[in-house]
């Protein structure tokens, strides 16, 4: 049987022209854009993305966000079931994945050890 953990899940809150620090993950992480647009810069590439984008960002790649739009980004980092093997980049998520990963979110709002009861 393939199994999948879930690192972390959490939902980003990013202004107008925010910008994170670069950074690397130990497992793969996706971003879901929701309303915001920019570009993601890794190395000497930067990639544009969309409201509505899922940008694919595998172990140990530095990355960083520099943003345009106000939105929120929903990353979640994944170990198993083959995510390794996904290519890194940006791609328009489509309904499905958009509804897996708000199901995603609200689980891991539910239970977040940090939100009061």
């Amino acid at each position: 049987m393939t199994s999948v953990t879930c690192v972390f899940a959490m939902e980003l809150p990013v202004a107008a022209s925010y910008s994170c620090q670069p950074h690397a993950h130990s497992c793969t992480e996706l971003v879901l854009s929701d309303g915001s647009d920019g570009h993601i810069i890794r190395g000497d590439d930067a990639w544009p993305y969309s409201d509505g984008d899922l940008a694919v960002y595998q172990p140990g790649a530095t990355h960083w966000v520099r943003n345009r739009r106000a939105g929120t980004h929903h990353c979640i980092g994944i170990i198993g079931c083959g995510a390794d093997q996904l290519a890194m980049g940006v791609y328009p998520a489509g309904r499905d994945t958009t509804r897996h990963i708000a199901a995603i979110m609200a689980q891991a709002r539910r239970h977040d050890p940090w939100r009061a009861n």
